[in-house]
């Protein structure tokens, strides 16, 4: 039986759906821990050792941190190839979106990743694209496979009525809506900004979510103070069970970001049947088809404005878009997976 290690090993929902593919297809995934003694002491009848985020084992506010940090990453993962286990990693971005302090140390801490893996699977043939160009060492070595969809994951059997009446929204009333952690590269200010000037009519602007950061949060609330009406700020976690609130009362999801190369954000959004306005980078081009929203050219300061009044001219089938999103199944990036490695 094929074994994965996996680090981490959830509980977010992307390794959650994945890992459990994984095991539906055959494989044995165990929760690894990011110890070289547990790794000597585990590594009998291991195959592989699967990554999803790498920045996540070296980042830290302080540079002298970091640098320590990176110290143990690069020892822990050339152990790992020492053992005889395959390194796997997924690239869901082609750097972190945090910065490190050390900014030297995302760029070769991708190109020793890149180096020391076996497989690296990419979400779609643009996000590959783009991996590819950026680091041409993964030639031979990447692998696409979808970004699984989470229609019937997440709790979703409210009626647009319903979830209106509970956020005391206007049954009429046409809502722009982003959901997600607050980061300076999700360009929420752009966001706000474009809703401020453009002539919109009377839609409403909904931005929910846990910031990261206390400066960033008071940059984007002194923004929306100078200018506030109809724009809603929510600055908390939004649990599992209220996201479909949020979704079923909106009309549009905006995903303004700087830079992306996968976007869970975008598979959340179209798995609740919301059409997406977004750039169109990486595996955005991939997701969001004509049916399910609005691609912008994010080169153009006025994209953003122009893709909003555009959808707001549009109609959508929420039954349609949730049927394209079927179309990216955890099941087939497992399968996927597996004839990679075997």
């Amino acid at each position: 039986m094929l074994t994965i290690i996996g680090i981490p090993f959830g509980p977010d929902s992307y390794t959650t759906c994945y890992y459990k593919a994984l095991q539906n297809s055959g494989a044995r995934v165990i929760k690894g821990y990011y110890s070289g003694r547990w790794l000597l002491e585990n590594r009998r009848g291991v195959d592989c050792l699967h990554l999803n985020w790498p920045s996540f084992f070296y980042s830290d506010r302080s540079a002298i941190v970091s640098l320590r940090k990176f110290v143990r990453f690069i020892s822990f993962f050339a152990l790992t190839r020492l053992c005889g286990i395959r390194l796997l990693w997924t690239a869901h971005n082609l750097y972190p979106h945090d910065r490190n302090k050390i900014a030297v140390l995302d760029w070769l801490g991708r190109k020793i990743l890149v180096s020391l893996s076996y497989r690296i699977f990419a979400h779609g043939k643009s996000a590959a694209l783009a991996v590819t160009q950026e680091f041409p060492g993964v030639h031979g070595k990447l692998v696409i496979i979808p970004h699984g969809n989470w229609v019937g994951f997440y709790e979703n059997e409210c009626s647009r009525a319903t979830a209106r009446a509970r956020l005391e929204i206007p049954a009429d009333q046409f809502v722009f809506l982003f959901v997600g952690m607050w980061k300076a590269y999700k360009n929420l200010e752009y966001l706000i900004r474009c809703f401020q000037d453009g002539p919109f009519g009377g839609a409403a602007l909904w931005i929910a979510g846990p910031f990261q950061e206390a400066e960033y949060y008071a940059r984007v609330k002194a923004q929306v103070d100078r200018k506030p009406q109809r724009i809603r700020l929510e600055s908390r976690f939004i649990p599992n069970d209220e996201l479909q609130y949020y979704f079923s009362a909106s009309n549009v999801v905006v995903l303004p970001y700087t830079e992306i190369l996968t976007s869970g954000g975008a598979m959340l959004a179209i798995s609740f049947g919301r059409p997406v306005i977004a750039p169109r980078l990486g595996h955005l081009q991939d997701a969001i088809s004509p049916e399910c929203g609005v691609l912008y050219d994010p080169s153009d300061p006025e994209g953003l404005s122009r893709a909003m009044r555009e959808i707001q001219g549009r109609s959508f089938d929420d039954a349609v878009i949730r049927q394209h999103a079927r179309r990216f199944e955890w099941q087939d990036a497992a399968t996927e997976t597996i004839l990679a490695i075997t």
